[in-house]
């Protein structure tokens, strides 16, 4: 039932944010730039993780966003926000 659970969030059509996380020395301007040539609005600056959350636009889908932010130079991972339990 958890892992049905977490395929239905993660799946989702409501959840278009994506988790990036990226190079610290290359820096976060790269990716920002980037979002904002992309369309994406930028949710929250993890800034001691040097990653961000970006909302994917309504225009184009996660999977391609996420082929898109891979080339960015500098990232480093970007994923799916998805809930984490602890056990």
């Amino acid at each position: 039932y958890r892992r049905q659970r977490q395929m239905c969030i993660r799946d989702s059509p409501q959840n278009r944010t994506l988790i990036i996380f990226y190079d610290a020395q290359v820096g976060k301007e790269p990716l920002f730039k980037a979002a904002q040539k992309y369309g994406s609005e930028i949710l929250y600056d993890y800034k001691n993780l040097n990653g961000a959350a970006v909302r994917v636009p309504d225009n184009k889908t996660p999977a391609k966003a996420i082929k898109y932010y891979k080339r960015v130079p500098g990232v480093l991972s970007a994923e799916m926000d998805k809930r984490a339990y602890l056990m």
